[in-house]
């Protein structure tokens, strides 16, 4: 069979191999069933009508979800437990009406796991064709052969996406944090081996040698120990989706050969968090204004801090005069980016540069951006709209003829940036600065250490 990347358009064709990892079947199966409904002697495309009815309803395995018209991404499948073969995937898809959703299949063996995700796999491909990829990477594919050079330029692919508010980008720390476990720990293992020619037994082993590499310099723990299982699976989420870059969006490989390939996921510690009656203590002792209205909208608003302390005024959209629900718009951040990658990204995804320097460092000069958190599509859908119950918008009030003194005091020196969160002469305030802030509230309580990510 020639090994063409398959064409996935409205038409609906699939190479032989996507249905053999859709349905689980071999080569010849697919084949035979070919030859009784096509003339074509190549067989490298298979045209779907109603044969793949029947063949879905003989061996598919679709999901249980009934009203989806379009699939829109997957993460990667997780063991149930150890004692028997159970996997849960988690899948976004948009309804018949256009609204987007998320929820979990459960299946309950291996391969009826891969044959699901290789369902997606096509689904996905189908959604990126009518609508429109988001890759906009300058890949040269053709320059790609080893595993090792899919790595950086996946690597180079997640800087893009974190600029869009993709869910899959990674930001500054992330990204250095990641080369540094693909140059130590991934390469050394895959990086020579040719995109087309690694197979899944190679994958297995390669997890296992890994685990007896030494921990690279610079790191805490190192002292020669080996590579903890931590790090392996971290390895294994990068490797995964690197493979998911190349077979969906560069259309490099047909088969991603990290589809059935699991780590063992180490157990993770459990973040002290207070009980009810313990929060109730604290936020009824809560005497500083700016710290109470942020907890209370980390908590309206499930977000996390660093887009709390991005909200501005303008994100508030207060309609109980008018007898209208009231939302606040969440869709971008407060970070610390350095002023190379600010260079290096062309500064997309970045909504406004404040003018503080962090470090006095040439070299590391840092930089508080607002950055986006949602994609344009997410935005247009309104995904970014939370509704509020109208305590949290008094509360925002009461807050607003505070800040309103501030102004007044500090008159022209005061820098109005239109924050919500801010200093008394309205410059931003830090995450450092509000768990400090949350720091000084619990501990003369004698409450247990907590941070403010727990509420």
């Amino acid at each position: 069979m020639a090994g063409v990347t398959p064409s996935i358009m409205e038409c609906r064709n699939y190479s032989v191999q996507d249905i053999m990892n859709i349905y689980g079947v071999g080569e010849e199966s697919v084949r035979n069933f070919i030859k009784k409904h096509q003339k074509n002697n190549d067989f490298r495309v298979f045209m779907v009508g109603k044969y793949l009815r029947v063949l879905t309803s003989a061996m598919g395995r679709k999901p249980k979800k009934k009203d989806i018209a379009e699939y829109l991404w997957h993460s990667e499948p997780i063991k149930i437990n150890a004692t028997n073969d159970n996997w849960r995937i988690r899948y976004g898809y948009l309804d018949s009406e256009g609204k987007e959703h998320q929820t979990t299949e459960t299946v309950n063996n291996e391969r009826a796991k891969n044959q699901f995700l290789s369902y997606l796999l096509l689904r996905e491909k189908e959604h990126k064709a009518a609508k429109g990829t988001t890759v906009a990477s300058k890949v040269d594919k053709t320059e790609i052969e080893t595993v090792e050079q899919l790595l950086y330029a996946y690597a180079e692919h997640t800087k893009y996406l974190h600029t869009i508010g993709d869910r899959y980008g990674w930001d500054e720390g992330t990204y250095r944090a990641n080369i540094g476990k693909i140059r130590n720990y991934i390469v050394p293992v895959f990086g020579s081996f040719p995109i087309w020619k690694i197979t899944r037994v190679d994958m297995r082993q390669g997890f296992k040698d890994m685990l007896q590499l030494p921990q690279a310099n610079g790191n805490h723990k190192a002292n020669g120990a080996r590579v903890s299982q931590r790090t392996v699976y971290d390895c294994k989420k990068i490797i995964s989706r690197a493979f998911k870059y190349a077979t969906d969006d560069l259309e490099l490989i047909t088969e991603n050969p990290m589809l059935g390939v699991t780590v063992k996921q180490p157990k993770s510690g459990r973040r002290e968090v207070w009980t009810e009656e313990q929060f109730n203590f604290a936020y009824d002792n809560c005497s500083n204004p700016q710290l109470k209205l942020l907890i209370s909208l980390m908590i309206a608003l499930r977000s996390r801090i660093g887009e709390c302390l991005a909200l501005t005024w303008s994100d508030v959209y207060d309609n109980e005069d008018k007898h209208e629900p009231s939302y606040i718009r969440v869709y971008k951040q407060l970070v610390y980016r350095s002023e190379k990658f600010i260079e290096e990204t062309n500064g997309r995804g970045i909504l406004k540069v404040f003018d503080q320097v962090r470090s006095t460092r040439p070299d590391a000069k840092r930089r508080a951006v607002f950055h986006v958190t949602k994609t344009e599509k997410e935005i247009e859908a309104k995904t970014d709209r939370i509704y509020v119950a109208p305590e949290v918008i008094f509360m925002l009030r009461d807050y607003r003829l505070v800040q309103n003194q501030h102004k007044q005091l500090a008159g022209d020196s005061y820098i109005d940036d239109d924050l919500i969160f801010a200093h008394e002469d309205g410059t931003h305030i830090s995450s450092q600065y509000a768990d400090d802030m949350f720091s000084a509230l619990y501990k003369p309580l004698g409450l247990p250490r907590v941070d403010l990510y727990s509420l």
